[in-house]
């Protein structure tokens, strides 16, 4: 669980900044992620005005106040949202140099992990290797121990994360994104939504109770990822084969995007889940 939480948000931080700039990629079709404010012109449509302005293009998700919205034809673009389009490789690159905010995905240099737990060790593992400046604040000093000696080009802090006055003497104002991974979720959730009021650009949480869903949705934190939904998600493309899933997304631990190769077997079954459905 704890890796394959860490390769999600990895995936988050890291591939959005390299991967083409933004742009997600899986044979002919590409898919974009962007502030409306870089396209305002949209702000007060519905999805089907929206077709009309990008008629080769389709609004598969909304990212509002933290919260994915699948849209339907009625679902309008506010203010502050965030749009993943997809389309054709050449429309959505054309549409991508649009929107393109410069150094919006080339400027991840430095990583607050707070709890040098195994998703903390894996993550700042990765990072490092990435070649990000990594800071853990661990509260045990024996696991403070383990991580200096196992993990190279990383800073070890032993202290509590709760301490503002230790938070602001290691710079938190200057991180580009922020970690909270200890084993308690109320703490995860006050350090992720007091590092959102700071104003730093990224900010991830690890959360273990599914009926703080709604309260994470509301407090705008830009990624909450709970152990179990991910697990599932990876025993799932296990079970279902390599063969049928080429890629998957996940997008902000909330929604995923699946490619399925369209067998007959696998058209069969889609027509009667939608008339199973439809009754």
């Amino acid at each position: 669980p704890d890796l394959a939480i860490t390769l999600e948000i990895y995936k988050y931080l890291v591939e959005k900044y390299t991967l083409t700039n933004g742009i997600f990629s899986s044979g002919k079709v590409s898919l974009v992620q962007f502030s409306v404010r870089r396209f305002s012109r949209v702000i007060g449509m519905n999805m089907i005005e929206v077709r009309k302005l990008l008629p080769n293009m389709l609004i598969v998700a909304i990212s509002r106040n933290g919260k994915i919205i699948i849209p339907h034809g009625s679902t309008s673009i506010e203010k502050g949202d965030t749009l993943y389009v997809i389309g054709e490789r050449s429309e959505i690159h054309e549409l991508h140099n649009r929107v393109y905010e410069r150094g919006k995905y080339t400027n991840l240099q430095k990583v607050m992990i707070i709890g040098g737990g195994k998703t903390g060790f894996y993550l700042a593992e990765k990072l490092s290797e990435f070649g990000i400046a990594v800071k853990i604040i661990e509260k045990n000093k024996e696991r403070c121990y383990y991580l200096s000696t196992h993990l190279e080009d990383v800073m070890i802090l032993h202290g509590d994360a709760t301490d503002t006055a230790l938070l602001e003497e290691e710079n938190i104002d200057e991180m580009d994104a922020f970690v909270t991974a200890t084993g308690f979720d109320e703490e995860n959730l006050l350090l992720a939504l007091m590092a959102k009021k700071r104003g730093i650009e990224d900010v991830i949480s690890k959360v273990s109770r599914q009926s703080y869903k709604t309260l994470i949705e509301q407090m705008g934190i830009d990624m909450a990822l709970n152990p179990l939904d991910i697990v599932t998600s990876t025993i799932l493309r296990y079970v279902q084969g390599s063969k049928k899933i080429i890629s998957s997304l996940l997008i902000q631990g909330q929604a995923e995007i699946m490619e399925i190769i369209g067998k007959e077997e696998t058209i069969a079954r889609v027509k009667a889940g939608i008339e199973l459905l439809s009754k």
